[in-house]
């Protein structure tokens, strides 16, 4: 009976060792939280390094109430290029459908930059067209999903819906639309 004790322990120790070296594994972000995502092994990586750029901050702007204080640390992580800390850190909440839709977008690029990107994909999809701006920034971050995804076929789409309408950001949506495979 001691000899199963003993091996039901140090079997209880090997599992506990390989879930705290698991959960402490580099991931390949750097010190300071910012994300180094490396595309360049994606068939489309080249065209992500080139074209995936956080966008600038506008949220800050309109969220300068005292009720705002989460949206203000959350942005604050974001534009230091903490995007992973960033994510955990957007409110749930917002005091208009256009503020709703500015966290949901920069949530979302977050969730990009940090290479989320099927959480990404979720939450730029949740942005509606009545939440202004922000919808219309999230389809160039729906192409960058698209591409991160190989589907060249949606990202044409969303693309083309960008040149056609004169939407952010027009000229990047031209030269991208050059640049993708013709048949994927």
């Amino acid at each position: 009976m001691n000899s199963i004790y003993r091996f039901s322990l140090l079997a209880l120790l090997a599992l506990s060792l390989l879930t705290i070296t698991t959960a402490c594994k580099n991931d390949g972000s750097s010190a300071t939280g910012a994300s180094t995502v490396d595309h360049s092994e994606k068939p489309l990586g080249h065209l992500l390094e080139r074209y995936l750029k956080a966008y600038p901050d506008e949220l800050t702007a309109i969220s300068q109430n005292e009720k705002d204080s989460a949206i203000l640390v959350a942005m604050e992580a974001y534009n230091a290029g903490r995007y992973e800390e960033a994510i955990d850190l957007f409110p749930n909440n917002a005091r208009s459908l256009e503020q709703a839709g500015y966290i949901q977008l920069y949530h979302g690029i977050s969730q990009l930059m940090a290479n989320k990107n099927f959480d990404a994909f979720n939450t730029f999809q949740r942005i509606q067209s009545s939440m202004g701006k922000a919808f219309e920034i999230s389809n160039w971050y729906l192409v960058m999903n698209y591409v991160e995804f190989n589907n060249v076929y949606e990202a044409r789409q969303k693309l083309e819906k960008i040149v056609a309408d004169g939407a952010y950001p027009t000229e990047e949506a031209k030269a991208l639309l050059k640049d993708l495979p013709k048949k994927e």
